[in-house]
């Protein structure tokens, strides 16, 4: 009503020109605030790099002071050789003497950095007319998934264009495997060829195999479903008689589906083919792939649940061990003996061997009474079995002691009392003893570590292991050296990354049903590098969402597709890594991201899947 009556006051042409005016005002407002929040992004981004000047200007003077260097320092102080210091040409000429063939090889992990340092040896060569010399650059755009330590795919291609236009160098592209089966190679022609992944790999051409004859096999394993909360709950129980629902883990689940199926394997004397012939399947054959670390504690679990062989990345994952658990158990009863689940934890471990016989008898004791305390009653009137009491017995000891003695040397008289290394070894397979030995010892070591081991305090040293918990500065679990150089009878569990290079007859890829959250979090670095540029064109500090300006926004959206590119990079690495067997897992997720998980998208395709694959080289299973 109230545009007509202003069209009737003003008349139709006012009613247009009022309209220009108010989009007009509209546009200028939007400029306005364009230019406000520029300004705002360039005093945060000023202070940025006022910060970062510092601490790095810090970090570097601390390195100098202990004269280390790590590999960035390296990277760039020879990229400041080589382009920018007095004696560049000069160096340039020495090197350019010395080498007469350049082989580079994962060309496509190159980042910008690296392509400046390669650049100034390349013009050396293209200045001489030595038909004698060559460079020779293997890479695949595909498999380009180091991202995060600023790879940069399209240098592959600015790289071919260059060595054409100044050497005359020829391309050899490569589509054809030397290690799949044909049906490992049909399933990623079948898969990267549907309208998602066309999008993510334009580039990505049919792919044959050398390997005409070798059987093949690919399963889709049962998704693991979550369990609702609900729906584990029990509201009338007897505590003595009914423990109490464990916590739904999914994962755990999924490693248990998949240890079974290893199993299977294992028992069927499933053929691998092999260069001589047939020979029946061994651990070693099998490799468990895993996009990151996040949940491989569950799937080690599992395995160790089947008695199942592996051998892990085991970065930052001391603490997760069981035979730790039971050491920092057993600290927790020192310092607090009132801490029932801990006192239980000890008593059932390999440390005491305890029965729930022994545990519901510390259970029934006085109602205001600690376990500890009536475990100690139990043992003044001689009615407890005899391990019960050694273990109550020994544990009031190393309690008196425990604020008497340095953590090491507590540590040290309880590993020798009760000989703690041998009651673990023989309770365990063969496959884990050197490994949790190995633990142990580097737990003794670490408690020397702490503070030197010089203070009488349980207290402080279970302080200080749980922020370094915390804080995700567990240190790495012991390897086993032998296991380690040869992976004999092992099933090996990585991560894609770390398998990148690597293949085995059988693969089984886990957690493929996850969706990752797009990371476009405030506050962090964004970095424009054309491949042709010597620097960034833009190097600025992302604000947070309602301070983005529409360049922000244009530089978030390509982080994104260079994330979703390297996505389905990464898929590509995991599914090629196969040589005969495929087996591909997943847990459902609970993710709301509109985004299909690897899983959804081979099972979506999954019956033109069974179309394609010749019927004499394949086999095609969807378990239920």
């Amino acid at each position: 009503k109230s545009v007509k009556a202003r069209e009737k006051k003003i008349g139709e042409q006012g009613e247009a020109d009022f309209l220009e005016i108010c989009q007009d005002l509209v546009q200028q407002l939007i400029t306005i605030n364009e230019q406000r929040l520029k300004h705002h992004i360039f005093h945060l981004s000023s202070a940025w790099y006022t910060v970062g000047h510092r601490l790095i200007s810090r970090y570097q003077k601390l390195k100098q002071e202990q004269r280390l260097l790590d590999f960035t320092d390296l990277e760039w102080n020879t990229y400041q050789l080589l382009n920018h210091s007095d004696n560049a040409l000069w160096i340039q000429y020495k090197l350019d003497q010395r080498i007469d063939h350049l082989l580079i090889d994962e060309f496509q992990d190159t980042n910008p950095t690296q392509w400046r340092l390669i650049l100034p040896l390349l013009e050396e060569f293209a200045n001489v007319e030595d038909k004698s010399r060559s460079v020779f650059i293997v890479g695949d755009e595909k498999q380009s998934i180091y991202g995060f330590r600023r790879a940069d795919p399209r240098l592959l291609k600015q790289a071919g264009e260059w060595l054409q236009e100044n050497l005359q160098a020829k391309t050899f592209p490569m589509d054809k495997s030397r290690r799949s089966s044909p049906a490992i190679m049909q399933l990623l022609n079948s898969l990267f060829q549907i309208p998602y992944f066309e999008k993510r790999l334009p580039g990505f051409h049919e792919h044959a195999t050398y390997l005409d004859n070798m059987p093949g096999e690919i399963t889709l394993l049962p998704l693991i479903e979550k369990i609702d909360p609900s729906e584990q709950a029990i509201y009338f129980r007897n505590p003595l008689a009914q423990a109490l629902p464990r916590q739904d883990q999914p994962y755990f689940r999924e490693g248990q589906q998949i240890a079974s199926h290893i199993t299977q394997l294992i028992q069927q004397q499933k053929l691998i083919r092999t260069d001589n012939g047939q020979r029946p399947i061994t651990y070693a054959d099998i490799m468990l792939l895993i996009r990151s670390r996040t949940h491989v504690a569950e799937y080690e679990r599992a395995f160790r649940e089947a008695r199942l062989p592996y051998l892990s990345n085991n970065k930052g994952t001391l603490f997760e061990c069981q035979e730790i658990q039971d050491l920092l158990a057993l600290m927790e009863v020192l310092y607090t003996p009132q801490n029932n689940l801990a006192l239980a934890t000890v008593l059932r471990s390999p440390i005491f061997q305890c029965n729930n016989e022994d545990l519901i008898m510390l259970a029934s004791g006085e109602k205001h009474a600690t376990s500890f305390q009536t475990g100690q009653q139990f043992v003044e009137k001689n009615t407890c079995s005899h391990r019960l009491a050694q273990a109550i017995n020994h544990l009031t000891r190393w309690k008196t002691l425990s604020g008497h003695l340095p953590i090491h040397d507590l540590l040290d008289l309880i590993f020798h009392e009760i000989n703690i290394f041998q009651q673990y070894l023989k309770n365990i397979p063969d496959h884990y003893k050197r490994r949790v030995q190995a633990n142990l010892n580097q737990f003794l070591s670490l408690a020397l570590e702490i503070e030197s081991g010089r203070y009488p305090s349980i207290g402080r040293f279970i302080g200080k292991i749980r922020y370094m918990m915390q804080n995700d500065e567990s240190p790495d679990e012991a390897s086993d050296n032998s296991s380690n150089e040869q992976h004999h009878g092992v099933v090996r569990i990585l991560t894609i990354h770390a398998s990148k290079g690597l293949e085995a007859p059988v693969i089984f890829m886990a957690d493929t049903a996850d969706v990752k959250k797009d990371a476009n979090n405030s506050y962090h670095a964004l970095i424009q590098w054309p491949e042709h540029e010597e620097k960034p064109t833009e190097f600025i500090l992302c604000p947070k969402k309602n301070e983005q300006t529409e360049g922000i926004k244009t530089l978030l959206q390509n982080e994104t597709n260079k994330r979703e590119i390297e996505d389905a990079n990464l898929l590509y690495v995991a599914l090629t890594r196969a040589r005969q067997a495929l087996y591909i897992s997943g847990c459902q997720s609970s993710s709301k991201i509109n985004k299909p998980s690897w899983y959804q998208l081979i099972k979506d395709h999954w019956p033109a899947l069974h179309a394609t694959l010749p019927q004499n080289k394949k086999t095609v299973s969807e378990k239920h």
